[in-house]
């Protein structure tokens, strides 16, 4: 069978621009992807240093705990002495009432950290979400380009002759 220019070029229309369209619809997916991606690893870079400060936070703490029990040592120790000089407890007072206040103002910053890491967590999980249906999306998308392509191929085939070649995917 022998092929004119106007046949060839109809066969050239119908299946290049569905080739082209399967090519950015995967490179638009791609560059989701892509996108999705670096967010996540940027997002997790982000726990890892709030998992650190929230390690600071608890050597706060622990350094705080050691500190009252001196305190309570050194009440102890003005107890058994009260009757000499009472002032020293007023002195240990104040120095638990400090470590009081910074006990606070370190649980606040546990509580912050850890509201952080929960909202970049539930960040995550929508990503992921989403992700995932893009990639679904991207599957179907092939899928409909490929039966375009084949149904081109076989109208191609029927209409001149032409032999196709099988699609992978």
């Amino acid at each position: 069978m022998t092929w004119t220019v106007e046949e060839l070029q109809d066969v050239s229309l119908n299946l290049n621009p569905r080739a082209e369209e399967g090519k950015e619809d995967k490179k638009a997916l791609n560059s989701q992807i892509f996108l999705i991606n670096d967010t996540s690893m940027k997002k997790t870079i982000t726990l890892e240093m709030q998992a650190q400060n929230i390690q600071e936070v608890v050597k706060t703490i622990k350094d705080i705990a050691s500190r009252i029990n001196l305190l309570s040592l050194n009440a102890a120790i003005e107890a058994a002495r009260a009757g000499e000089d009472v002032r020293g407890f007023d002195i240990v007072a104040k120095e638990v009432r400090k470590l009081s206040n910074k006990v606070k103002h370190s649980i606040g910053e546990v509580r912050e950290n850890v509201g952080l890491i929960t909202e970049e967590i539930t960040w995550m999980n929508k990503e992921q979400v989403r992700l995932n249906r893009l990639s679904n999306e991207g599957k179907w998308i092939y899928g409909m380009r490929k039966e375009k392509v084949e149904r081109s191929c076989a109208d191609s085939k029927e209409r001149h002759g032409l032999r196709c070649y099988r699609l992978r995917g």
